[in-house]
């Protein structure tokens, strides 16, 4: 009711894909993996960008929104709603519940690599939430009952820094090459757990490539040279597309 978050970039992010065909235009399935309210999975799906998503949203707030959101826009047909968060494990963890930012709840780093507070998370309400990994999620019954054709994906991300774990949890859903827009958040990956030089092992082991939005064009860089976006957005966040070179 109150507009959109990011709509323009993620029509950008779909177009790039779709022209370099690194997703085939017709009978894209997004996962949508921090959902949060449907902003993004709404916004592609009503422009025909993608034809159905699965949209993952662990917060139980934020995920009777969701379902709302799916419902008044008559998505339904075209969505999957799913109440877990991913990572790399299959684990019941504890999110740090924002009291201000319904878009920064944050699962609980078991040891946190910055002793910088962002936010005084020390402060937080906590809430148990049910994490699988994204190998596992893939098997539910839930989503073979859609008979959703998965090989033509694009995985859409942004958990607050989670992102890392997420993805060693998705080795064998990455390994087909489905490429990935991602927020990369280095003070949430370090509060996460995981250092900066073992998210970019993560996510050089996954792609060949990533592109930034400089303008209104998208700027291929070997993904060797990630550790310098990493530099660049330090004190900051950013989006990227993952690829991997067919």
């Amino acid at each position: 009711t109150k507009g959109q978050f990011e709509y323009d970039f993620s029509i950008k992010a779909l177009d790039l894909l779709q022209a370099h065909q690194f997703v085939r235009s017709e009978n894209i399935t997004l996962f949508d993996v921090g959902a949060n309210i449907g902003i993004i999975s709404v916004g592609l799906l009503l422009k025909g960008q993608v034809a159905q998503s699965v949209a993952i949203e662990p917060e139980k707030t934020n995920f009777r929104f969701l379902i709302n959101n799916i419902n008044l826009n008559c998505l339904d047909s075209k969505t999957l709603c799913l109440p877990y968060a991913l990572g790399d494990r299959n684990a019941v963890l504890k999110m740090e519940i924002s009291p201000d930012n319904l878009g920064d709840h944050r699962i609980q780093g078991s040891d946190a690599l910055t002793q910088v507070k962002h936010v005084s998370e020390e402060s937080r309400a906590l809430e148990q939430v049910k994490v699988l990994p994204l190998d596992d999620l893939i098997r539910l019954p839930e989503i073979a009952e859609r008979k959703w054709t998965l090989g033509n994906a694009v995985l859409w991300i942004d958990v607050q820094g989670y992102e890392g774990h997420v993805f060693q949890g998705a080795k064998a859903f990455l390994a087909k090459g489905v490429p990935t827009v991602s927020e990369i958040w280095p003070y949430g990956i370090l509060r996460s757990g995981m250092s900066l030089d073992e998210f970019c092992r993560i996510v050089q082991s996954n792609w060949s490539d990533y592109w930034v939005l400089r303008g209104e064009r998208f700027i291929r860089y070997p993904i060797s040279m990630f550790d310098r976006y990493l530099d660049e957005i330090e004190d900051g966040d950013g989006n990227v597309v993952f690829t991997r070179a067919v």
